[in-house]
């Protein structure tokens, strides 16, 4: 049993492996990310309406198909999912930022909702960890503080005494 869970790990890590470095050497997804960048450059934002027709939306619309089919093997669990959230989370959150109205419209418009939802839900849960642990980090600071104000009061009245 443990040496089957084993080899499943292995392989989970190999197709984990194979896909990232296909797609970090994929020219295609360069190019892609080279107009992303120029367009960041300007806008924080995209919109099928003010966009439409531009390189943005072609370069736009790749990356979400390439990232859905990684996302969906991540739900199904075909890939590692804590190899892909170290390896793509900023691109992944980065892209669902920027695009979230575009995609919101091309699924309304092409009356499809479930067109890049295995990428929308990995990207929500993967902001949702980050904020959470934000929240903790800024809960343990504030909790520091206090104990190290509660210890400063303490030695300033064993002092005084």
């Amino acid at each position: 049993m443990v040496t089957s869970l084993n080899n499943i790990r292995s392989r989970e890590l190999e197709y984990t492996l194979r896909v990232l470095a296909e797609y970090r050497v994929s020219p295609e997804s360069k190019k892609r990310w080279g107009i992303i960048n120029e367009f960041l450059k300007t806008a924080q934002t995209l919109s099928l309406r003010s966009n439409k027709g531009e390189p943005i939306c072609e370069a736009v619309s790749g990356e979400l198909d390439d990232y859905e089919f990684i996302a969906s093997g991540a739900v199904q669990g075909i890939y590692d999912n804590k190899m892909l959230r170290y390896e793509l989370r900023s691109d992944f959150t980065l892209l669902y930022s920027l695009a979230e109205q575009y995609f919101q419209e091309i699924q309304a418009e092409d009356e499809d909702p479930e067109l890049w939802e295995s990428f929308c839900k990995l990207c929500r849960q993967w902001l949702a960890e980050q904020e959470a642990t934000t929240d903790n980090s800024e809960r343990n600071v504030k909790l520091f503080l206090c104990v190290a104000v509660t210890a400063g009061v303490l030695l300033l009245i064993l002092r005084w005494r």
